[in-house]
């Protein structure tokens, strides 16, 4: 028999079910058929804007939607989108109207950017001049205040109120652009500088400029942002504050040769000589690190050692702007030392260049050092025939006695036709100094025929005649008369060289021809007149002659002497006054006993008594010694009553002169009249012969 079978070992049983599957597809579809009937506002609105926005069915069916239903926002915002792409502004604003009252600040904030959506269609279709853009402009602030706009948004915003003029507004609207759009900040901060300064607020102006050269990279951007902010102060006159700011914010461009250039001239603007040198040196420092660099490639390259074509070897660039730049700063600072060492640098490089080679002497001779700075004028004035070249040179050479550089300024002004007559004779005196006198008298003469001044023939015939040239300075001296008349001066100086070659009669002659003419002739024509006339024996003319010296106050002693002397012949009352003046006026003992000879030549006894009373006891020791003076004083005694006197005064000349047999004659006839027979017997036995 079968045992009995597992239940494993059974056919399977059919498996329970709760719902069937259709029943499951059924429940499915009356679900989505529920959301759908409750959720259809959704759906329909995507379908509506993704499907062309501002149709007018979709407006008409978004308004039926509203209608039903006036509190719906979203339907709302849909509603004024679909408006807003069909440019119905006005429509679009009614329709949001009620929510930019709204407590949700979701849904303000979003009507408040379509509102103003809104109010940038309707300005933009209005005219560029029409009123109501202000009041719309200011809408549109207004929205802007209470809403975090876009940066497209504030863009608009911006360039309507500068547009508008509303600089202040625009300049709160760029504002909130730099931290709206961060990564555009330096375009918005560099219009929020020019909407500054169009306010006229210069430092707020630059002050946005600066902030947007920390936040650019580049050199041409960030010289550009910050010369501007500088500009910008300049503009303003706000030098201090821009030299200030280029300290701060220059660090980026300590290396830029057109940064530092634009400092240099601001710091200089603002008289800060010191900022100003400071960005000077090292405008130079990078000049010459160029320079060196530069002859430093010079040297690598694979090249001939030769001289370039203009024979003198290669140069390195040379900065000039910088160079010149740094020369002016330095004597405006007053460091003419300085100056020179750029100059003489800058002329190695441009040796030919004449405004350099003129700094160079300019400085040279400022930093006391004048050898150098008339080497440069004298290069200048030979090359360039600069007036100011050879004024230096006319300057410096007499203190450093280069009569060579002198005499070549010198004739460059006198072939320029402006020497004085002063200056004329100093060049006659540099040709002598020089010891060439008579190519100082070539010079002067050929001169003289293209500019016929009777000068420049006196000055040749002098300059011959010092170089001992006297037939020459004769020749010159008659054309000179010939040419443009005979003067006393002319004719005292033929009558010297006359003189000198003994022709006595040809001077005198020369010179009496000019005596109709000499009435204001110097005291040197008249004396030497009175000497020729004197050794030739004319005593008018010596009258003559020295009485004009007389007259004018200009005689000497010996001028008196020879005019009395003269006179005593003819006229023995003036000679024997004009002797008396001389003695008082000289002193000479001589002349005192002319005066008491010629008294006693006239018998003017009392006279010549009183001419010795009043010789005063100086005078009376000057005459001791003198035996004529005693002999002459017995006579006048003898005349004038007193015997004793009169023998005293003989004893006395006898004893200075003992072998003058005039003297001895004279005491024994004194003795004789005054029967002095003791002392007659003595002197005839001492005496045997006179």
């Amino acid at each position: 028999m079968l045992s009995p079978r597992s239940e494993l070992n059974v056919a399977p049983r059919a498996r329970e079910r709760l719902f069937p599957w259709w029943s499951m597809l059924l429940f499915g579809i009356v679900v989505a058929l529920a959301l759908l009937l409750f959720f259809p506002q959704r759906w329909l609105l995507a379908q509506v804007e993704q499907t062309h926005p501002g149709d007018q069915l979709n407006l008409q069916y978004l308004q039926a939607l509203l209608e039903a239903q006036p509190d719906d926002v979203e339907l709302r915002l849909a509603l004024a989108r679909q408006q807003l792409a069909g440019q119905s502004w006005q429509a679009a604003s009614d329709t949001l109207q009620p929510l930019l009252d709204l407590s949700d600040m979701q849904a303000r904030t979003s009507a408040e950017l379509l509102q103003f959506d809104v109010l940038t269609g309707q300005l933009q279709a209005l005219p560029v001049d029409a009123p109501a853009r202000a009041g719309l402009l200011q809408q549109m602030w207004r929205l802007a205040r209470s809403s975090q706009l876009t940066a497209a948004r504030l863009t608009v915003l911006a360039n309507e109120a500068s547009a508008q003029g509303q600089h202040a507004l625009a300049q709160a609207a760029l504002d909130r652009l730099v931290i709206a759009a961060p990564d555009e900040a330096p375009r918005w901060l560099e219009l929020s500088a020019q909407t500054a300064l169009a306010q006229g607020q210069y430092q707020a102006a630059a002050n946005r400029y600066f902030q947007a050269l920390v936040l650019v990279r580049g050199l041409q951007r960030q010289r550009h942002l910050f010369l501007a902010g500088l500009r910008t102060l300049q503009s303003g006159n706000l030098l201090p504050q821009a030299v200030q700011a280029a300290r701060q914010y220059g660090y980026p461009l300590r290396h830029d040769r057109d940064t530092l250039l634009f400092l240099i001239r601001l710091c200089r603007a603002a008289g800060d000589l010191d900022e100003a040198e400071r960005y000077a040196r090292q405008l130079l420092q990078m000049a010459l690190l160029q320079e060196l660099q530069r002859l430093t490639g010079i040297g690598q390259s694979w090249q001939p050692v030769s001289l370039t074509d203009s024979g003198k070897p290669p140069q390195a660039a040379f900065d000039q702007e910088a160079y010149l730049l740094g020369y002016e700063v330095m004597l405006g600072n007053r460091k003419p030392h300085d100056a020179y060492l750029i100059a003489e640098r800058a002329v190695r490089h441009l040796p030919d260049d004449l405004p350099w080679r003129k700094r160079l002497a300019q400085a040279a001779e400022w930093d006391q050092q004048p050898a150098l700075a008339l080497q440069h004028w004298l290069w200048l004035a030979e090359r360039g025939g600069d007036e100011q070249a050879w004024e230096g040179v006319l300057r410096l050479a007499p203190g450093l006695n280069d009569d060579s550089a002198l005499m070549q300024a010198w004739r460059h002004k006198a072939q320029r036709g402006q020497f004085t007559e002063a200056e004329w004779r100093q060049l006659m005196d540099l040709y002598e100094r020089n010891g060439e006198p008579l190519a100082g008298a070539d010079f002067l003469l050929k001169h003289y025929a293209a500019h016929p001044d009777p000068l420049l023939l006196t000055l040749a015939a002098q300059l011959q005649q010092r170089a001992g040239a006297d037939d020459a300075a004769l020749q010159s001296y008659r054309l000179l008369a010939k040419k443009h008349g005979q003067t006393p001066e002319r004719a005292l100086a033929q009558a010297t060289l006359l003189y000198m070659r003994s022709d006595l009669h040809g001077a005198y002659q020369v010179l009496q021809q000019a005596v109709p003419d000499a009435r204001q002739a110097p005291e040197s024509f008249w004396r030497t007149l009175g000497e020729l006339a004197w050794q030739l024996d004319q005593r008018e003319q010596v009258i003559h002659a020295y009485g004009q010296l007389l007259e004018r106050q200009q005689y000497s002693e010996a001028d008196l002497e020879r005019l009395f002397t003269a006179l005593q012949a003819q006229q023995p009352d003036a000679a024997i006054s004009l002797a008396q003046r001389s003695w008082q006026q000289f002193g000479n003992p001589r002349h005192l006993l002319s005066v008491l000879a010629w008294q006693i030549q006239q018998q003017q006894w009392q006279a010549a008594r009183s001419s010795c009373d009043a010789l005063t006891a100086a005078q009376r020791a000057q005459l001791q010694n003198s035996p004529q003076f005693f002999s002459l004083r017995a006579q006048i005694h003898q005349h004038t009553a007193a015997p004793q006197a009169a023998l005293a005064d003989a004893r006395r000349a006898l004893q200075l002169a003992p072998d003058d047999s005039g003297l001895r004659q004279a005491l024994l006839w004194m003795l004789i009249d005054y029967r002095e027979r003791d002392e007659l017997r003595q002197r005839l036995q001492q005496w045997p012969t006179l």
